[in-house]
């Protein structure tokens, strides 16, 4: 990244800190606010898409995952391992295309910092998704997987959070001067969600289309996620290599779309 994009990342916004706590803070608990449950919808939410995937694959369609166990139980971990990065992208993309035009006033403020609304928007995402993997532990605690490889985890969560972060800057962009971009993401997340290894494993993809998948940044995130939470093992140096690249490419380019196009959007607006 150019030192200007890094001195707005670790300068402009690590001096607004505490803004962008506030902001934060309301992502997260803006989603339920108002509801009689609140936050326990984090983990009951995450729980019902399991329990009906895990039903609709595992009973009905017998399916189950390479090298794992043959219980309902660990399908339903293996299962979920993959879908809480699937999600937490999903979440990002969606809320992205709308953040600007539903935050119009900051927008026209000359003097607020644009840069806080992705990225406050990408760790409230992060929040929930954390509260999906303590889910997790407890699954895959009861399969008696959860161990030190856990601690690898910051590995692949790392890189994905700068993905996510890049994708909400171009998605935000470019969402103020294209509104058909709403339209556009619903099927691109249908599309990311059959084109990568969310309901199945890699070992049931076709050897000829294999390594294409490999450089998916989804295919890696939920692969390597399983491997480590679920399979008690290390991450995969090449896998981790190619999220790195992808995270880099991506930040880089989001932030420089975000900021080429960031004095427009209150005219647009």
């Amino acid at each position: 990244m150019k030192s200007e994009a890094r001195g707005l990342i670790l300068k402009d916004i690590l001096a607004r800190r505490y803004l962008l706590a506030q902001f934060t803070s309301r992502d997260f608990t803006s989603r339920y606010r108002g509801t009689y449950l609140g936050l326990v919808w984090s983990v009951l939410m995450p729980l019902v898409m399991v329990a009906m995937y895990t039903f609709v694959f595992g009973s009905i369609f017998k399916s189950r995952w390479g090298g794992g166990g043959d219980s309902s139980l660990f399908f339903a971990a293996a299962l979920f391992a993959g879908l809480i990065p699937f999600n937490l992208f999903c979440d990002v993309l969606i809320s992205s295309a709308s953040l600007l035009n539903s935050n119009s006033n900051l927008v026209k403020k000359v003097v607020f910092p644009l840069e806080i609304l992705p990225l406050s928007r990408t760790l409230a995402s992060f929040g929930h998704a954390l509260v999906g993997l303590l889910v997790l532990a407890v699954l895959a605690g009861s399969q008696g997987t959860v161990g030190a490889t856990w601690l690898y985890l910051p590995l692949i969560y790392v890189p994905f959070f700068m993905l996510c972060l890049g994708v909400s800057f171009l998605v935000s962009a470019l969402a103020v001067f294209f509104r058909d971009i709403n339209h556009l993401l619903g099927a691109v997340v249908s599309l990311c969600l059959f084109l990568s290894p969310i309901f199945y494993s890699m070992d049931a993809v076709p050897d000829s289309i294999r390594p294409i998948m490999t450089f998916n940044p989804l295919a890696i995130i939920a692969e390597q996620c399983r491997r480590i939470a679920i399979f008690g093992g290390a991450p995969q140096v090449g896998a981790v290599t190619i999220l790195w690249g992808w995270a880099l490419l991506i930040i880089a380019g989001g932030l420089w779309c975000f900021r080429k196009l960031k004095n427009s959007f209150a005219d647009v607006m």
